[in-house]
């Protein structure tokens, strides 16, 4: 992809003796939606989190905007900043208000002033409809507004690139909705996202390209009509299946 964001190429990735990643190669185009499901333990959230070196990689290499990742250096701590990540356990801070949670990192990252950090903070909050919620504490939230929030903090960081990481696992349906739609609005936006997720008509709803994953490697890609409704790989077919309550 000549106009890949992220470009991924022959990564390995171990966990002592446990090989995660086995020489996973993949890109993500600039403004492109990609979902990668699989079964528990395939490697999808150990792969999410390399793109950004929360896990550094044992091999392999990895590009963000012609930026190299898996190499220490200025430019790849520039480049780290420019990438949200959404996490499934939401990882707000309780002692502080929402409005807090989304100013204050603007206030210390961003090095703003408290009075523009408070307005960009108070508008990303009306975008995922929670701007009733500014003066509370993160405790007195559902778990589909934490996320919400989450989302709202990715996006005032001026990430180009957010990465999900089962965003709607720890919710129940109902509230899990709440959470795909704001997802679903920043898709209207134009950011690049990759998405790990069990949700698969969401995948299958939002997602340019979904990729599956068994044992640490890519066992089939492509638009979400050939994953989901014609796959391939038979390794897909049992998974896809499986999740239908088809055996």
């Amino acid at each position: 992809m000549d106009d890949a964001i992220i470009r991924m190429k022959n990564i390995h990735k171990a966990f002592g003796d446990t090989h995660v990643l086995k020489g996973i190669s993949m890109s993500v185009r600039r403004g492109e939606i990609v979902s990668i499901i699989g079964p528990s333990g395939s490697g999808k959230s150990t792969l999410l989190r390399c793109i950004n070196q929360l896990e550094e990689i044992n091999s392999g290499e990895i590009y963000v905007n012609d930026c190299s990742m898996h190499l220490k250096s200025k430019s790849q701590n520039e480049m780290r900043k420019k990438i949200g990540m959404v996490f499934q356990n939401f990882n707000l801070f309780p002692h502080y208000k929402v409005i807090e949670n989304i100013s204050k990192p603007l206030n210390v990252v961003k090095k703003l002033n408290k009075d523009e950090a408070h307005e960009i903070a108070v508008d990303i909050l009306k975008k995922v409809k929670l701007e009733d919620k500014l003066d509370e504490y993160p405790a007195q939230l559902s778990g589909g507004q934490k996320q919400r929030v989450g989302i709202a903090r990715t996006i005032a960081m001026g990430s180009e690139i957010i990465l999900f990481d089962e965003p709607t696992s720890a919710l129940d349906p109902e509230i899990a909705a709440e959470v795909l739609s704001a997802i679903k609005s920043l898709a209207d936006e134009g950011f690049t996202m990759v998405i790990v997720t069990h949700q698969i008509n969401f995948a299958s709803e939002i997602s340019d390209r979904i990729i599956f994953i068994d044992e640490g490697k890519i066992c089939e890609q492509g638009e979400p009509e050939e994953i989901i409704i014609n796959p391939k790989n038979e390794r897909t077919k049992r998974f896809l299946n499986a999740i239908k309550g088809i055996v």
